[in-house]
């Protein structure tokens, strides 16, 4: 039974002793007195690890996947002690730690109450491994992973490209630059900006005062933030956009858009799906448009070209402007604009059948500008003291649906386009 028990014991240092040796480095020391820096390469086996834990670290870190079976560590410390001896022993104490449990591999810093100016560790491992990191203070570069990335930084910028995994990303202070992830994206920051290009799943980004900027992205896009701008361009899913006071720019969308500010403009370009924008303090503009459009402003101006389908457009004080494109969603639809203390002026299509109705509830007047003989008249009333046309009914080719017009003060324009 002794003789049990002590093989068992004796198999256990042994196996102890093989990952220590698995695990090797080198160290030099290099500068002069009061500034030094320290140089540590470590190497370990990492055959059969699927995560990597690094917590707890002062200093900018680089994450790097490769074919590889091992992980590889160029830690470099700068260091304020006095003469060399002093520097190797507090670059001893602080070096980069190796632990590993099970599938596990975990990497902490040693004592880093020595004196420590500045901290790097350059990280290559398995490609294929799930990352975790959580720097305090720093900034972080992560790439060509497979697995799920989760980082975590108090204070520090950071750069993720060609991920495959799922990635989710929070930070304090710090921006985040993102390039070609596979799948799903989470980014939290509490004020910097975030920038991301060749998502291909969902992404969704909270700041509370940056600006954020996405282009080239397939999947669902939604963005927040408190204080800032956001730009959208070529995303091929649905977008959803709220910034507490800032702007908002969205080109070539393929799905639905929401936008909404409470200090800013919005402006957009080709989108397919359905719109829904508002803003409390700015103009709306955009062009090219597929599919139905709800927008309001509480004080600005609204100017639509190249709409191709319904519309409820309301301008608390400002001006709205439409033209209509392709008029043929008449048939069995409708649209409004409401124009409360402003202008409305709608342009449409020669060529299209429908019906408008525009009405002046106090003052301003309704002009129909040339409008041709494909336009029938089949109401028109003065204002009370006959001074100007306050509501009108016309009947445009074979008629049809109907677009109504309104305004509390202000004029209606209308006209047909010639070729539309």
């Amino acid at each position: 039974m002794n003789r049990e028990k002590n093989h068992r014991i004796t198999l256990f240092i042994v196996l102890i002793g093989l990952f220590c040796v698995q695990e090797m480095s080198a160290q030099t020391i290099e500068g002069r007195d009061g500034n030094w820096r320290s140089v540590v390469q470590h190497d370990s086996d990492a055959s059969g690890a699927v995560e990597l834990l690094i917590h707890n670290v002062l200093g900018n870190i680089t994450v790097k996947g490769a074919k590889t079976s091992r992980i590889t560590v160029n830690e470099r410390l700068s260091l304020n002690s006095g003469t060399e001896n002093q520097a190797r022993t507090s670059a001893a104490q602080s070096k980069m730690e190796f632990r590993r449990s099970g599938s596990s591999i975990e990497l902490s810093p040693g004592d880093q109450a020595s004196p420590i100016r500045g901290a790097s560790y350059e990280i290559t491992i398995p490609e294929t491994m799930r990352v975790f990191v959580d720097v305090s203070s720093g900034n972080m570069v992560v790439s060509d992973l497979q697995g799920l990335v989760h980082l975590d930084t108090g204070s520090g910028n950071v750069n993720v490209k060609n991920v495959l995994g799922p990635l989710e990303i929070r930070s304090g202070a710090g921006n985040v630059t993102l390039d070609t992830i596979r799948k799903s994206s989470l980014v939290n920051t509490g004020g910097g900006n975030v920038t991301a290009s060749a998502t291909r799943s969902s992404l969704t980004v909270t700041t509370g005062g940056g600006n954020v900027e996405i282009s080239d992205a397939t999947g669902d896009v939604s963005l927040t933030t408190a204080g800032g701008s956001l730009t959208i361009n070529k995303i091929g899913g649905n977008a959803r956009l709220f910034t507490s006071g800032g702007d908002i720019s969205a080109r070539d969308v393929k799905g639905s858009l929401g936008a909404s500010t409470s200090g800013g403009r919005i402006d957009m370009a080709n989108i397919v799906g359905e719109v829904d924008a508002s803003t409390n303090g700015g103009s709306i503009e955009g062009s090219q448009f597929s599919s139905w459009i709800n927008a309001d402003t509480n004080a600005g101006d609204i100017r639509l070209t190249g709409v191709r389908n319904g519309f409820n457009l309301i301008a608390e004080v400002g001006n709205v402007y439409v033209e209509l494109e392709d008029a043929r969603f008449l048939s069995a639809g409708d649209a409004s604009i409401e124009g409360r203390f402003g202008n409305v002026t709608l342009i449409v299509p020669a060529a299209m059948n429908g019906q408008i109705s525009a009405l002046v509830f106090e003052s301003g007047s309704i002009e129909f500008k040339n409008p041709g003989r494909a336009v029938e008249t089949i109401r028109e009333r003065p204002s009370a003291k006959g001074e100007s046309l306050r509501r009108a009914e016309y009947k445009i080719g074979t008629g049809g649906g109907r677009i109504t017009l309104s305004t509390r003060s202000g004029r209606i324009d209308l006209s047909l386009r010639t070729g539309g």
